[in-house]
């Protein structure tokens, strides 16, 4: 299908967790009359205390026309005009494939409870049960890989990975100086910083077991696991 990228916004805050809960499961029951196939959410919230939700949905492309996402937009304003939703705070775009939205995903479920989006003692009163923060359809594809690795062989993926991501964020970094894009090298600057002590923590039991925090490529990961399984580090299940 197409892929559709969205941030819907609220004003005010919903009463309860559960009523926010109902407006998203009806916002999504109207993307399945309008011809989606899947879709996937989370919320995060802003430093105001406030929830938003950012999804990404695959429509069929004969329900898409060029008013889809204005649709989209009203949909969600008339779920929430009683929060003093602006048609401003929302925001629709086209998505070319879902690496974009593995990568967010991916760096939102890195962050640790201490993250303002994820500190229970910063939700609004009421909110510390919040329920489930993410969600997505049950037809949403999924592909599973299994493989056994012993603890060297897991710190040797992890080094690679990370070296991977490093390598990655550098050739940002020079690409935007080349450019003189300073945005861009602040951004790629951050990242490689990031990337860099992305395993470290300050325990060591912690740091054994920290996950790579970050997307890499699945091409990429699985030619590290058949590198590593040529070394006897690893073997398929």
């Amino acid at each position: 299908g197409v892929g559709v990228a969205y941030t819907l916004t609220v004003r005010d805050l919903p009463d309860t967790a559960a009523d926010f809960a109902r407006r998203i499961d009806l916002f999504r029951k109207w993307l399945a009359r309008r011809g989606a196939y899947y879709d996937h959410w989370c919320i995060e919230w802003t430093k105001a205390r406030r929830p938003h939700v950012h999804g990404m949905t695959f429509v069929d492309p004969a329900r898409v026309g060029q008013t889809f996402p204005l649709d989209l937009v009203e949909a969600w304003l008339s779920l929430t005009e009683d929060l003093g939703t602006l048609p401003r705070g929302q925001h629709v775009a086209a998505a070319n494939g879902i690496e974009g939205w593995l990568r967010y995903v991916s760096k939102h479920a890195g962050r640790g409870y201490a993250h303002y989006q994820r500190e229970k003692d910063a939700l609004p009163d009421g909110w510390q049960k919040a329920g489930r923060m993410w969600g997505a359809s049950r037809s949403f594809p999924t592909t599973e890989y299994k493989v056994h690795l012993d603890k060297e062989g897991w710190f040797r993926f992890r080094r690679l990975v990370r070296s991977y991501l490093v390598a990655e964020a550098r050739s940002s970094l020079h690409e935007a100086e080349r450019r003189s894009d300073h945005h861009k090298a602040q951004m790629a600057l951050k990242s490689l910083r990031y990337r860099r002590s992305m395993l470290s923590r300050n325990t060591r039991a912690v740091a054994e077991v920290r996950g790579l925090s970050e997307w890499a490529p699945q091409d990429v990961t699985e030619q590290f696991i058949l590198y590593l399984g040529a070394g006897g580090h690893v073997r398929p299940d």
